[in-house]
């Protein structure tokens, strides 16, 4: 009768581990019911354990796999994808454990572990998640090397131990593999996480759009400059132009789909009397567009500049993206404006919102000119009893007019929305911008980090001999917001900022030690990315003319080799030292219970020479004659006191024994 193979259970201890450490690590994309899954087949592993359960049979398996599958279709929509496929990988990775009846399952479990933990790696790469992902490799290594260990019954840190050490051997190693190899595009295409744009700015704008980003901290684009921060005031990240409205909805217009040819650009270029320099480091967003500073060049190839003076580039940013940008506010965005153009931004719908039309055009006919026009409508809005909030009022048909006359509560939003509408209605070109305004400058790195909650609408308004000319009438009703930011806005009108999520550190910038170790951690992740995930391209090719000179393949190979080299001595001065101390006939035996090892048969430490032989002559007693004879010369040279003559000739049968075992393969 064969005995059924059964996962030791030290191995299947540390399976479990990893398979619990790596639910936080996908939490965020998964389905619940997916991680309910993992949970209730560590249980029923647990139970299998300890005897209470049996493995499940082929239908409930076979009901399992479908009903996850189906409720993959269910959750996405579909199982090709990104997160359908990770969902499905992770699901196959837990349900696998339920079928484990030998080795190879084991070995295959694993296997799927290490993927799944790199999966991971495509929804974040912040260097705390990376730290955790490390410590989830770990512990699946601590799995694979207790599955080498049959003899440890029970539970045993000592897998972990030597987990540990061989991540150590390695590191060495993979820091030169990644100063060293050059990093390609790849060949195929991996689209971003849908959730990592769910709430970024889109290229539409209702009533309470970016009022809902102002409740979220996600990070959107870091900007680093050259020469001096410019002030909060003149930070204005132009995203999207908005010219066409239904009566509550603004959209792109078709000027946005335009894209300066090459020459085009250059011209704009040389332009610039004053440019800003800055770097721009993009998280990835599944969109388009890309925030920067008024009037923006680029020469990447992969960034086109559109008509209306924004950048776009020619793909979905779907990962990290680094720019270098030059800006020039003080230049206008266009300096002619034919028929045609001004129509578009005239336009308005045929009806709606009668008052904001009769009291523009009122307001219009007082002034006698647009320039003194738009500063009355300014004046206007700062001067009534106009109320800046997170959570404005509902509107209904006609918005324009219920928050210019009644509410009068809003976000950015609502006053740009409102104003472009009245300057329209007074027959003045003007148009919708989305963006971000501000941005939290760490002083630590002098990086300027700009968040979900900076996001901010505004409106440009053409004035002949001056172009399209930035308004903000958000600044005319709250300052603060312009030139301090949403929390201290908020704080004056005794809102709360971030209401939604009570544990972010930018809830509590005021407390001075939170604030510090936010700094220091932003600036460490700063690092992170500039120097770990952005590390391709030029930046490579400095860092290794720096290490090599020429970067030559003979260079690379002598640095591999080195490295590799000086990552080993520290073992093989352990192993050397650790043989030093022994005595000849020790080292000759332990060989043997090396090689012994190797066949499945490990000693014991509190098992004697004779002990051991005896053990494995009853499971192997082809191996007897040989491991008693071996057992006998090492006794009596370990412990009797042995003349010269004979310890020598002692010594060689031991070795003739050794090669015997060795060559002539006495097993089984």
């Amino acid at each position: 009768m064969i005995t059924p193979w059964h996962i030791p259970r030290n191995a299947l201890t540390w399976i479990l581990l990893s398979l619990l450490l790596l639910v936080p690590a996908h939490y965020d994309h998964l389905p619940w019911w997916a991680l309910l899954v993992c949970l209730v087949v560590a249980g029923w592993r647990i139970m299998i354990l300890r005897g209470e359960w049996g493995l499940p049979s082929i239908w409930i398996k076979l009901l399992l796999v479908l009903l996850s599958v189906a409720g993959i279709y269910q959750q996405f929509g579909g199982i090709t994808g990104l997160e359908p496929m990770v969902a499905l990988l992770f699901c196959g990775f837990s349900l696998k454990l339920l079928e484990c009846s030998s080795r190879r399952d084991v070995y295959l479990v694993l296997f799927l572990a290490y993927l799944v933990a790199a999966s991971a790696f495509l929804f974040s790469q912040q260097i705390t998640f990376s730290l955790y992902m490390l410590l989830c490799v770990l512990v699946i290594t601590a799995a694979l090397v207790a599955l080498h260990q049959p003899n440890v019954s029970e539970f045993s840190l000592s897998g972990l131990y030597k987990a540990t050490v061989i991540l150590l051997q390695a590191i060495p190693l993979t820091v030169v593999l990644f100063l060293v190899l050059p990093r390609f595009e790849p060949l195929w295409s991996v689209p971003a996480p849908s959730h990592q744009a769910r709430t970024g700015m889109s290229d539409t704008m209702s009533p309470g759009d970016i009022s809902a980003l102002g409740r979220s901290d996600q990070l959107v684009f870091r900007a680093e400059f050259e020469s001096g921060i410019p002030s909060s005031r003149q930070l204005y990240w132009r995203g999207l132009t908005l010219s066409d409205f239904d009566g509550r909805t603004w959209h792109r217009g078709p000027e946005n789909m335009r894209f300066l040819t090459p020459r085009e650009s250059q011209s704009v270029r040389q332009r610039f009397s004053q440019p800003i320099n800055y770097k721009l480091i993009i998280e990835p967003n599944n969109q388009y567009w890309i925030f920067s500073l008024p009037l923006a060049f680029t020469d990447n190839p992969k960034v086109k500049m559109a008509s209306d003076s924004r950048l776009v580039s020619i793909q979905q940013i779907g990962s990290r993206m680094q720019l270098d940008v030059l800006s020039d506010p003080d230049e206008r965005l266009q300096s002619f404006m034919d028929i045609q153009q001004r129509a578009l931004y005239t336009e308005l719908p045929a009806s709606g919102n009668p008052r904001t039309r009769e009291w523009a055009q009122r307001l219009l006919d007082q002034a006698g000119n647009e320039v003194i026009f738009v500063q009355q409508m300014l004046d206007y809005f700062s001067r009534e009893a106009f109320f800046y909030t997170l959570e404005p009022p509902l509107l209904g048909r006609d918005s324009v007019d219920e928050f210019i006359f009644d509410t009068r509560r809003g976000f950015c939003e609502h006053y740009a929305s409102s104003f472009v509408f009245a300057v329209r209605s007074a027959g003045i070109p003007a148009r919708v911008v989305a963006g971000y305004q501000g941005g939290d400058v760490n002083p630590l790195t002098g990086v300027v980090s700009v968040r979900q909650y900076d996001a901010h609408a505004w409106a440009e308004v053409w004035l002949e001999d001056q172009g399209w000319v930035r308004v903000d009438p958000t600044g005319a009703v709250s300052p603060l917001r312009i030139e301090s930011g949403l929390q201290r806005a908020m704080e004056a009108v005794a809102e709360e900022f971030l209401p939604d999520d009570f544990l972010s550190p930018y809830r509590y910038r005021d407390i001075p030690w939170i604030n510090q170790l936010r700094l220091r951690y932003e600036m460490l992740n700063y690092q992170w990315t500039k120097w770990v995930l952005n590390y391709r391209g030029q930046l490579q090719i400095d860092v290794m003319k720096r290490l090599l000179g020429d970067i030559t393949a003979w260079r690379i190979a002598v640095l591999l080799l080195l490295v590799t080299l000086l990552a080993s001595l520290p073992f093989l001065y352990r192993a050397w030292l650790h043989g030093r101390h022994l005595e000849p006939h020790q080292r000759l035996y332990l060989k043997i219970c090396r090689m012994l090892e190797k066949q499945g048969y490990e000693r014991q430490p509190n098992e004697t020479p004779d002990e051991f032989a005896h053990r494995v002559a009853q499971d192997a007693p082809a191996w007897g004659p040989s491991l008693q004879l071996v057992t006998g010369l090492f006794t009596r040279l370990e412990y009797e006191s042995v003349p010269e003559q004979e310890r020598e000739q002692a010594l060689k049968n031991l070795k003739h024994e050794l090669f015997k075992l060795r060559y002539k393969r006495v097993w089984k």
